[in-house]
């Protein structure tokens, strides 16, 4: 289903690219099943995606600048 590519952040991300993941997939299986037109879901959904996989990113940069921070 193209709502779950999004998904593909638990095999890079583990926990962190499961919860990026299963929100992003949450936010685009309720734009899919909304009254939108066709052109403006298959828009939002790659964006919401891609969104996750940048929020994912910054985390992880995140916590390996606190990591690095504290040794």
């Amino acid at each position: 289903m193209i709502c779950g590519w999004p998904f593909a952040l638990v095999a890079i991300g583990g926990l962190i690219g499961g919860v990026c993941g299963g929100a992003a997939f949450g936010i685009n299986l309720s734009i899919w099943k909304s009254q939108l037109p066709l052109a403006a879901k298959i828009i939002l959904i790659p964006i919401v995606g891609c969104t996750a996989v940048a929020i994912w990113l910054a985390a992880a940069v995140g916590i390996q600048l606190l990591l690095r921070g504290n040794t």
